[in-house]
């Protein structure tokens, strides 16, 4: 079950403006989505009360923030390597069932994403290539909404602290305008 929430589904789209041929500014969003279900669990309460069924995880990761790159010229033949780092804001949101009542888990804190990747020229303008991104960042605190709708806010203790941190494997497609 754990193993199947390890790996999932990332994308991401990157704007940039190149002040000169090789080192740009811009924005970048990422986002990273995992599931899985464990079925027919038991759990025992410390009260010795037993509660039976499922639980699922439907985990979505977020990123936005600034980034920079560094890429080869535009006049290289066959195609162009690129370093990129960005730093902003990491979202996590878990939409829980546990024995069939839901619970949502949320929390955010700074992220950050560095990458390299190496983009083949198909036309003048457009590129594709291989692409390895490390994402992630720390949560400090989570904040659960039970099923009654009430809420609460959970600081974590800095051993319990929550590590998002991924690697991305990815095939990336870039045009330049």
């Amino acid at each position: 079950y754990f193993k199947k929430l390890k790996s999932g589904l990332s994308y991401d789209i990157s704007a940039y403006y190149l002040k000169d041929d090789r080192t740009g500014f811009g924005l970048k969003y990422n986002a990273y989505k995992s599931s899985g279900t464990i079925r027919n669990q038991q759990i025992t309460l410390d009260d010795g009360t037993t509660y039976q069924g499922d639980f699922s995880d439907d985990i979505t990761i977020s990123f936005i923030g600034a980034s920079f790159i560094l890429t080869e010229g535009q006049n290289s033949r066959t195609g162009e390597a690129n370093l990129e780092l960005a730093l902003g804001y990491m979202v996590y949101q878990n939409k829980s069932t546990i024995i069939g009542s839901p619970l949502k888990i949320t929390g955010g804190n700074l992220g950050m994403i560095g990458g390299m990747g190496y983009h083949f020229r198909i036309t003048p303008h457009f590129l594709v290539g291989p692409q390895v991104n490390f994402a992630g960042g720390t949560l400090k605190k989570l904040k659960y909404k039970y099923a009654d709708g009430s809420t609460e806010t959970i600081k974590l203790d800095k051993e319990e602290f929550e590590n998002l941190w991924r690697i991305d494997l990815a095939i990336g497609a870039k045009f330049r305008f």
